[in-house]
Order: structure tokens, then C-alpha cells, then sequence
């Protein structure tokens, strides 16, 4: 992700790193939800194509990359790396196009549904300019998510849908991030976080109508899912062994024996049962049940905060003190790397997730936390 003018210090570029360089910018132009999360330069009001015209064509990409690896010379043991990484990064993503799965992407936490507008906490919010991308951006949301409903259905003529569960949970987000006054509403939030100075300067009555245009997508996308995904949906969350065993490679990052995982599995749970009581018994005396001792810990005050305020003080404590114990005994890290920002998402989603910094390091790692609805006493003793 470095410009293709800048060398690293302690090497020449290979002819491959100047392929990797090029993808990455090419990549950046036809996703700029990526390019914002890498902080490459591209136009920061758009969007990326969620159409199946989109998807092949950053799938075309992918394929060319790994076409031009296989005829391109390794130089070292940095290159050999690089391209191992690629065949198994790339090749499963191929996989899953030929499966159709990037068109059918549907979750809770990771999907279209939710990079849309995730994009836009990542995006910087210091300058009269910054929101004019944001409104810019917002105003874009709605031609997004239009496409998405075209990969979705495309997908479903295949019958690739997923499971109902995971439709009705999209449903209950797109709701939530479009109903204006509600807990989530994702995109009216953003815009009371603009300075009054700043909102001034780029018109008010044009981030309203911003929020209103990306607030209107996400509920239409409710309806669309609900009236046209949902009736098609399975009743079943499992998606049978092929698919498992590739959805495992993308996860795990290496092809693993699912029946000797599971067997492996299963005996580290007995192990984890059998260390979960010793520990009840332990803390209030034997007999205690693991559920009787949960239920105990949450009750101790000292294992407890009440507002976000304290858990956003607490997730930063907790991070700063992690990097500070494992810097320079476990690891070696980097004094810009060194950085940890804790933050407090928007929606209520539910869920934790780290977000990586921008390639010059002007926006730090992230550690996210989304609250659920309804949560408002955390238990320390478990989130860490």
C-alpha cells in the first residue's frame, strides 16, 4: 500500500511487489469503501459497485493477479511469501465467486448490509472537506444498496440465500439505521457529530437531506429483503460440508481435516467444561454450578460498569495496558503501531472488531465495540 515511488528501506521492489502495488490501487479505484480503510486516495464521495457488474469486475482483477503470479519470477524468500499468500488469499476468493457466494453475501456483522456505512467511521471528520465527502458520500448510499438487492437477487435465482435467521437480522439492522430517533440510526448520529462551524459552512439543509437520502435506502432495503429475500430464505443456518470446508479455508487460512477439527474440537470442550467448574469450585466452593458462578460474577460491583462513557474509558485502559505488558516481552512493536484507539460504534449491532490503521498511520488501529440494545451494564470480568 506504499506509492510506487517509495522503496522500502531494507529492500529493492521485486517485479512482484510492483504487481501487488498496482492491484492495490487498481483495487482501491473499484472499492473505495477499501480504499478509505486503507487511506489510498480516491474519490471519497463514492461507493463501491454492488451490482454484479461490480463484483465480476473486482473478481476479474483477482483472476489477472493470480494469472500474471504464476508467470512471474520469485526473487527471495519475501516474494516466495508474498505469492503463497496471494494463490491462498486470492484462489479461495475465486472459489467463492465461481460459488456465487460474493453475490449472496448476507449477515449479522459482516456483509454489504453493514461495509456501506461502516465505511464512514473510518472516514476523517476534521475539515470542512471531510464532510463534504461525508455528505457526498451519503447522498451515494441510496444507488448502492440498489445494487446490492441486484447481486442478492441474482444470487437467489441460483438459489443462494441465506439463512432466514440471518434475513430477518438484516432486516431488524436496515430498520434500525434508517428510522430516524431510533438507537441506531446510524447515518442521524453521524451528522450531530459535525461542528456547528463546519455544518454551517457546508449547509445545513444539505447533510439533512444527506441523512435523509441514507437513512431512506437503508429502510428501503428492509423492504426489499423482507418482501423479496425473506420468502426465499431456508429455515436451516447449516450450509453443508463443501461449503463449510471452503468458508473454513477463508477463516482459518489452511484446508484442515473437518471430521479430525470436530474429534479435536470436541475434546478441548470436555477440557474447557471440566476448567470452568474447577473454577466455580473454586471461587464459591464445590457444588457451584458454571451457571450459578456467572450469574455471581455479574452480580459483584467490582466487575461492573454503567454508562458507555466508563466502558469506553475502560476498553482504552485495558488496551493501552496490553500494549504496554506485551511490547518489548512477547513482541516487538512498532512505535506507530503502538497506538490503539478505542471507540464506541454508532450502531447497536452488537459486536466487537478491530479496524487496522491507515497506510500512512494518520488514523490509528481501532477497537470497536457496538451495544446491543437494551445493554447497559457491562461486566468486565468477561469482556476482557
Amino acid at each position: 500500500m506504499t506509492s510506487t515511488n517509495t522503496a522500502p528501506a531494507t529492500r529493492d521492489w521485486s517485479a512482484l511487489d510492483k504487481l501487488c502495488d498496482t492491484y492495490i490501487h487498481d483495487y482501491a479505484r473499484l472499492d473505495p469503501t477499501a480504499a478509505t480503510d486503507w487511506g489510498l486516495p480516491t474519490d471519497p464521495t463514492t461507493l463501491p459497485d454492488l451490482s454484479p457488474d461490480g463484483i465480476d469486475e473486482r473478481a476479474g482483477l483477482d483472476a489477472a493477479l493470480l494469472a500474471t503470479v504464476a508467470q512471474t519470477a520469485l526473487e527471495d524468500e519475501v516474494d516466495r511469501v508474498t505469492a503463497d499468500a496471494l494463490v491462498d488469499r486470492l484462489g479461495i476468493s475465486q472459489e467463492l465467486h465461481a460459488g456465487k457466494e460474493d453475490y449472496a453475501e448476507l449477515n449479522n456483522l459482516a456483509s454489504p448490509l453493514q461495509s456501506v456505512k461502516d465505511a464512514f467511521s473510518l472516514m476523517p471528520t476534521a475539515t470542512v472537506a471531510d464532510w463534504e465527502a461525508i455528505v457526498g458520500r451519503m447522498g451515494n448510499v441510496p444507488q448502492a444498496l440498489m445494487q446490492y438487492t441486484q447481486s442478492l437477487a441474482y444470487a437467489a435465482e441460483s438459489g443462494m440465500v441465506a439463512a432466514r435467521r440471518q434475513v430477518e437480522i438484516g432486516i431488524k439492522q436496515s430498520l434500525s439505521i434508517g428510522t430516524p430517533g431510533s438507537s441506531g440510526a446510524f447515518f442521524e448520529k453521524l451528522a450531530l457529530d459535525c461542528p456547528a462551524e463546519i455544518a454551517a459552512k457546508v449547509g445545513n439543509d444539505r447533510i439533512h437531506s444527506a441523512v435523509a437520502a441514507a437513512s431512506q435506502g437503508y429502510l428501503w432495503l428492509a423492504d426489499w429483503l423482507k418482501e423479496n429475500l425473506l420468502p426465499l430464505a431456508r429455515s436451516e443456518d447449516a450450509v453443508g460440508r463443501e461449503r463449510y470446508e471452503l468458508f473454513s479455508a477463508l477463516f482459518v487460512g489452511a484446508r484442515v481435516d473437518l471430521d479430525e477439527t470436530y474429534e479435536w474440537g470436541l475434546e478441548e470442550l470436555e477440557r474447557i467444561v471440566a476448567g470452568q467448574q474447577a473454577i466455580a469450585d473454586n471461587l464459591y466452593g464445590p457444588g457451584t454450578t458454571v451457571a450459578e458462578a456467572f450469574e455471581r460474577l455479574n452480580a459483584d460491583a467490582k466487575y461492573q460498569l454503567h454508562s458507555e462513557d466508563a466502558l469506553l474509558q475502560w476498553l482504552q485502559g485495558t488496551g493501552d495496558q496490553a500494549i504496554a505488558d506485551l511490547n518489548g516481552t512477547q513482541f516487538e512493536i512498532a512505535p506507530e503501531l503502538q497506538v490503539l484507539q478505542a471507540r464506541i460504534a454508532p450502531s447497536k449491532e452488537g459486536g466487537v472488531w478491530y479496524t487496522g490503521p491507515s497506510a500512512d498511520f494518520s488514523r490509528p488501529g481501532q477497537m470497536w465495540w457496538s451495544i446491543p440494545e437494551g445493554d447497559t451494564v457491562f461486566h468486565t470480568w468477561q469482556e476482557k
